[in-house]
């Protein structure tokens, strides 16, 4: 063997030679070599130039034919797993020996997902018990369940068997064992032999799970290996039974499907961590029931203040103003802390207040629909709006029925501060001259190829006033509510001569008019740019910047609105919106900087500095801002 080895070594040092024979014939040669020499091998991997054809799927397949011990030995050798670009995870399953196996897991395993799937990889049943029975503090520190374990078997048919037998012995609830029993895989349920199983356990063997058909244009792969619910059944066979469910869109419609939809709503009540999907079916976005229970009760109480001798154009700015009041743009999109997921999921949205445009374009689409009025999602290369299709709309003319567009997500800081939506009900050729900036750059964020061929209506803006004060929001002379705002603002523009006394005063008209001023982030931003320090004749400021930190003590690095003021020779200026005071808060730069931080991506966008380090104008994204607020040339007493 001695010789043996060192021919092997004398191939492995000729490149060619390596090549020539080639990565099997050289794993095979390897594996005969004993344990010693094997080691020998993998410690030379960056020194012998042959080993270089060698990928890490090649070292496990070698690794796998040494003894535990020696597996063992390399597990622990840190420079050496960095060096074989190897992890703990990979090899922990090749060991033989289920005790060793065991030890490796609760000493080096941290994911959940890897401990269960190495559990899976036991040899013997018994050992697999035996280890749940004995590792549950094991098993709560690292937030699994038994059940999770259990359906991790489901790969292996007689493992599973036999684990399902002997269920009593794992002191389980029943409903974790009804949890185990139903999320069994359909072919092990047919092989179940059901004298050995409680016939109280029955039912849920008889709910078959979903299998996917991957091959089908219509797959939704949240359905894979889950129950499909039966709403004509007796909805409670399906308690504790809410992680192995998926229900799909609720029904949008109010007349036909309003009795499906009262029985998923029931169903959510009675499964409160149900998955439930929504249209975004190119997204992994759902809610839960729970959280479908809230949203449609707040869904339901806008509807019922709809007059019925409204037209659907009342209702439907009605409906565009209650999101916009209720909803705000997630304030941490594009950051290294955004969840996808949730910024997009359309009942979750309406619960936490926050979202983007896909999400926030469904609960439009979703409570149109439930009025009877047809609208589809437009994507555009970097938006997604509505398109409502065949609505009557008021115009100075008179009456005119066609398609037209609303963008719910660029009028949320509108609707919020209680401002015109220039985004409501306009054509397609209207919107898209608002995707181009002063210095010509056009963002695309309504660019829609099947749209530019198609006639698009627009509502002037006369008509929409009349619309907006026929519904309450704007008063009889068809001015909105952020007029008071504005000339509060302008009257402590009159009145005051030091910039101190200008923002403290200003920010106290902002808090007592909008008192959720800190939750709307991207809103408040814009009214701060749009209306506080736009343009001042008594004072002149060198710089004004509205954007959002993170505090650093906050380990989720939730959004925190900030503004900073360069005074010149009067100094820097730097507050933080306190949302449990509601005040802005003036702080030190130095109190500042120590407190909070800027995310990384905004700092990409600066040149790796903070916001207020750099002398860089960064323009902000149309297509993730809720729009521009624009004001009247001459805004009178009590609105614009």
């Amino acid at each position: 063997m001695e010789e043996s080895f060192k021919n092997l070594l004398e191939v492995l040092q000729n490149e060619n030679e390596s090549a020539r024979m080639g990565i099997y014939e050289l794993k095979e040669r390897i594996k005969k070599l004993s344990d010693e020499e094997k080691e020998e091998i993998l410690r030379k991997k960056n020194s012998i130039k042959g080993l270089g054809i060698f990928i890490s799927s090649d070292w496990i397949n070698i690794i796998k034919s040494m003894s535990d011990n020696m597996i063992i030995k390399i597990l622990e050798d840190e420079e050496l797993m960095t060096e074989l670009e190897l992890k703990k995870e990979v090899l922990i399953p090749l060991l033989d020996d289920d005790e060793k196996k065991e030890k490796m897991i609760i000493k080096y395993l941290t994911s959940p997902d890897e401990i269960r799937k190495t559990i899976q990889t036991f040899k013997s049943n018994e050992k697999i018990i035996i280890f749940i029975k004995e590792n549950k503090e094991f098993f709560r520190k690292k937030d699994i369940t038994v059940v999770d374990i259990i359906r991790n078997i489901n790969y292996n048919e007689k493992k599973n068997l036999e684990v399902v037998y002997r269920l009593d012995e794992l002191g389980l609830t029943e409903g974790e064992k009804r949890l185990v029993l139903a999320g069994l895989p359909n072919k092990i349920k047919n092989k179940l032999d059901m004298s050995r199983i409680d016939s109280k356990y029955e039912e849920v063997l008889q709910m078959k799970l979903y299998e996917m058909d991957w091959d089908s244009e219509d797959f939704d792969f949240r359905k894979d290996n889950r129950i499909i619910p039966n709403l004509d059944e007796d909805l409670n066979k399906y308690r504790d039974l809410d992680s192995l469910l998926y229900i799909e869109n609720i029904p949008l419609t109010e007349i036909e499907d309003q009795n499906i939809r009262k029985k998923i709503i029931e169903l959510c009540k009675i499964c409160p961590n149900v998955y439930v999907a929504d249209s975004l079916r190119a997204a992994i976005t759902f809610s839960y029931g729970k959280e479908v229970v809230e949203a449609e009760e707040w869904i339901e109480s806008v509807l019922s203040e709809l007059k019925p001798e409204w037209t659907d154009i009342q209702k439907m700015a009605y409906i565009d103003n209650a999101i916009g009041k209720r909803v705000s743009f997630c304030p941490e999109q594009g950051t290294e802390v955004e969840d996808h997921g949730d910024e997009r999921a359309l009942w979750r949205i309406i619960v936490n207040g926050e979202g983007v445009c896909n999400g926030i374009s469904q609960i439009t689409e979703y409570m149109y629909k439930r009025i009877g009025v047809e609208s589809e999602k437009i994507m555009s290369p970097n938006h997604m709006y509505l398109l409502v299709k065949n609505v009557e709309i008021p115009t100075e003319n008179g009456i005119i029925r066609g398609n037209t567009i609303v963008d719910s997500t660029w009028n949320l800081r509108d609707n919020r501060y209680g401002a015109r939506p220039e985004h409501f009900c306009v054509s397609y050729e209207d919107i898209r001259k608002l995707d181009i900036d002063e210095t010509g750059k056009d963002y695309e964020c309504h660019k829609n190829d099947e749209l530019e061929k198609m006639e698009t209506i627009s509502m002037d803006e006369e008509s929409l006033r009349k619309v907006y004060t026929s519904i309450g929001i704007a008063n009889e002379r068809g001015k909105f509510p952020i007029g008071k705002l504005i000339d509060k603002i302008e009257e402590i523009n009159r009145n005051t001569t030091n910039w101190d006394d200008n923002i403290r005063e200003k920010f106290n008209a902002l808090e007592a008019y909008c008192p959720e001023f800190a939750d709307c982030i991207n809103s408040t931003t814009g009214v701060i740019a749009g209306i506080l320090f736009d343009d001042n004749g008594n004072l002149q400021l060198k710089r004004c910047i509205a954007d959002r930190v993170y505090d650093k003590a906050d380990q989720s690095k939730k959004a925190v609105l900030f503004t900073y003021f360069d005074l010149g020779e009067e100094g820097k200026r730097f507050f933080y919106a306190d949302k449990e005071a509601g005040k802005f808060i003036l702080l030190s730069q130095e109190e500042f900087e120590k407190k909070f931080d800027c995310y990384e991506k905004d700092k990409e966008k600066y040149g790796g500095k903070t916001i207020w380090e750099s002398s860089q104008t960064v323009q902000e994204e149309k297509a993730t801002s809720s729009g521009e607020i624009s004001f009247d040339d001459n805004s009178e007493g009590d609105g614009r």
